[in-house]
C-alpha cells in the first residue's frame, strides 16, 4: 500500500437532488417489505424467516459489527435451482453493495470503515473489481493510490504480488466481517480492442486458475464478463470462467457480467459453467428489475438469478437531469407497491437486492469530507436497505 493510500483523505462534493422519505413512510414501506417478503419465504416453502438469517446473521444497528466470519462458507445452488444455500443446505440471501474500486483505491483504515459500515447494515456481498486498469491512472479517468499494477510487464500470467497481497487483505477482512465478495475478474478494457488489452484465450483461463485456486479458502463468488457483452471475445471470457472454476476445484459459483439492459441468460443460460445469472438492469428512473427476473425465472434450466446493477443512489442520468435518487433504489430493493404490488417479491428465484451509491463509492471521492462522512452523508438507500 503507497504511503497515499495511508494517509487520511477528503474529497470534492458535488451538488446533487437528494431525497430522503420521512420517517413516516420508511415505517410504511419497511411493514411493505417484511410482508412481501414473508409472501416470498411462503412460495419458497419455507415458513420462518430463515431465508433472511442465513444470509443476515445479526444486521444489528449502524453501529453494531457482526462478527459471524464467513471465511468458510460455501454457497451453491439449491437442488431445485432457484436460489443459493451453504454447505448445511441453509437457504443464503444476496443483498449485495457495490465498490468497484476497493482494491485500489481505500487505505486499509478506510477499507473496514466501509465494510463495518455494511456488515452492521445487514448487507452480505460486497462486489468489486480485481482488475480496473493497468497504471496509476484508468482509462475511465480514475487513478489508483496503490504503488502496484495487477500484473509485471502488463502479463497476466504473472501476477504482482504486490497488488495481490492486498486483495487478500480486503477479501480476508470482508470474509471476517461476514461478508461474501462478489468479484468481477476484469474490466471489458482489458479482452476487447483497447490500449489496455492483455487478456487472450489462453493467459485468460491462466488468470482465472490462478484466482481460483489463490482464493479458493475465501467466501467469493465470480463474474468475469466485466460490464460487456461477450461478441467476438466470448471464447476469452469463457476460458476465464473455466479457469476460475478448475482454480477452485468447482467450490465457488461462476456468473457473467454483461452490459447494462442485459442478463447472461441472454448469451450463457444453458452453458454448464454458469452456474445462476446476473442482470445489470441500469442506472436511470426506467430500468425495470422485475421484467428481467421475470423472464430469468421463466428458463430452464431453473438457475437463481440476481440484479447485481439495478439503479444506483446519485448515479447520473444525463446532462441538467436529477440524478437516482434513494426512492428509486428503494422501487428497486423491495418493488414498487404501486405498480407491482405484491408480485414482484414473490418470485421463489428472486434471490437479490442489490444497492448502491455513486457517491458511496470510492471512484467519485467528495472535496470537504472524509470518507466515512460521504458513506455516511449521501448514501441513504444503504440505511434504508439495513430494514430487510
Amino acid at each position: 500500500m503507497s504511503s497515499a493510500a495511508s494517509t487520511k483523505r477528503t474529497l470534492p462534493i458535488r451538488e446533487g437532488r437528494q431525497t430522503i422519505a420521512t420517517a413516516n413512510q420508511w415505517q410504511h414501506m419497511k411493514t411493505f417489505i417484511f410482508r412481501s417478503l414473508h409472501a416470498n419465504l411462503v412460495a419458497l416453502g419455507l415458513t420462518t424467516v430463515g431465508l433472511l438469517m442465513a444470509g443476515f446473521g445479526s444486521a444489528g444497528t449502524p453501529d453494531a459489527t457482526p462478527t459471524r466470519s464467513v471465511k468458510n462458507l460455501k454457497l451453491k445452488v439449491s437442488p431445485n435451482g432457484q436460489y443459493f444455500v451453504d454447505q448445511a443446505g441453509q437457504p443464503f440471501f444476496y443483498l449485495g453493495d457495490t465498490c468497484w474500486l476497493l482494491f485500489q483505491r481505500l487505505n486499509h483504515e478506510e477499507l473496514d470503515e466501509y465494510l463495518k459500515d455494511r456488515a452492521a447494515k445487514g448487507f452480505t456481498v460486497i462486489q468489486a473489481y480485481v482488475v480496473r486498469g493497468l497504471g496509476k491512472k484508468h482509462p475511465d479517468g480514475n487513478s489508483s493510490l496503490l504503488d502496484a499494477t495487477p500484473f509485471t510487464d502488463r502479463d497476466p500470467t504473472r501476477p504482482n504480488e504486490d497488488f495481490f497481497k492486498n486483495v487478500d487483505y480486503a477479501v480476508n477482512r470482508a470474509n471476517e466481517l461476514g461478508l461474501v465478495m462478489g468479484l468481477v475478474t476484469a474490466k471489458s478494457w482489458h479482452v476487447t480492442e483497447h490500449p489496455e488489452k492483455v487478456f487472450d484465450e489462453k493467459n485468460a483461463y491462466t488468470f482465472g486458475k490462478f484466482l481460483g485456486a489463490r482464493y479458493r479458502n475465501n467466501a467469493v463468488m465470480w463474474f468475469p464478463g466485466g460490464d460487456s457483452a461477450p461478441g467476438k471475445y466470448e471464447a476469452v471470457w469463457v476460458a476465464m470462467a473455466k479457469g476460475l472454476r478448475d482454480g477452485c476445484g468447482g467450490s465457488q459459483l461462476v456468473c457473467y457480467h454483461g452490459q447494462g439492459s442485459t442478463s447472461s441468460s441472454l448469451w450463457f443460460h444453458k452453458a454448464d459453467w454458469l452456474d445462476f445469472n446476473s442482470i445489470q438492469s441500469g442506472h436511470h428512473f426506467g430500468s425495470d428489475s422485475y421484467a428481467f427476473v421475470s423472464k430469468d425465472y421463466a428458463l430452464t434450466p431453473p438457475k437463481p438469478t440476481i440484479d447485481m446493477e439495478p439503479a444506483y443512489e446519485n448515479h447520473p442520468t444525463g446532462a441538467n437531469q436529477p440524478r437516482v435518487d434513494a426512492h428509486k433504489v428503494n422501487s428497486s430493493l423491495c418493488g414498487d407497491a404501486r405498480r407491482r404490488g405484491r408480485a414482484r417479491l414473490r418470485l421463489p428465484g428472486l434471490v437479490l437486492l442489490l444497492q448502491g451509491c455513486r457517491w458511496a463509492l470510492p471512484e467519485e471521492r467528495i472535496p470537504t469530507l472524509a470518507y466515512g462522512d460521504c458513506l455516511r452523508r449521501f448514501a441513504p438507500g444503504g440505511t434504508h436497505a439495513q430494514a430487510l
